[in-house]
């Protein structure tokens, strides 16, 4: 290394540290996020619902145009939990969240199937929701950027709707 090549790499600037997440990935991170989301759906609050997700979150709901992503979402999240609202009582009970984490990889999918009862003005209704959503971790949490919501359906309510749609019987 000649002596002006030397002196050239001495007297630059160093680069800024990179920041580093002190905050590893966890399973129970994941958890958190999607229970802090629970409550915040039993709150009936779709402004605390809303920062849970990427600026970029594609959500699938329960109804057939219930499907909400980027700016859209907080509106959509709004609209979907307009029937609870007024609900004397929200309660998201017997949840098993399943998560599995990608190495190194600072993503996460989660499933769960959750009891939501809703009592409203006496009456009690009793949902089993299925989710499935996708998180990555930015920073020191999780965000969800991916949310699918269904309900399960009998056999029996499967056949009915077969006979309904004209559709053939599932091959086995």
């Amino acid at each position: 290394m000649t002596p002006v090549v030397a002196l050239a790499w001495l007297a630059c600037p160093s680069a800024p540290p990179i920041e580093v997440d002190a905050t590893p990935p966890s399973a129970e991170g994941v958890r958190a996020t999607l229970t802090a989301g629970y409550r915040a759906v039993e709150a009936g609050d779709a402004g605390r619902l809303a920062p849970l997700f990427t600026a970029d979150a594609l959500v699938i709901g329960l109804g057939g145009s219930d499907l909400w992503s980027g700016a859209g979402i907080e509106g959509g999240l709004r609209g979907a939990l307009a029937p609870v609202a007024d609900a004397d009582r929200v309660a998201i009970e017997d949840s098993r969240i399943v998560v599995g984490l990608a190495d190194g990889d600072g993503a996460a999918w989660a499933f769960d199937a959750p009891r939501v009862t809703v009592v409203h003005e006496g009456t009690t209704e009793v949902w089993l929701p299925r989710l499935t959503a996708h998180l990555v971790h930015r920073g020191a949490r999780w965000e969800i950027d991916a949310l699918h919501l269904s309900l399960p359906l009998s056999d029996e309510g499967r056949r009915q709707e077969r006979r309904l749609f004209g559709l053939p019987p599932p091959t086995r």
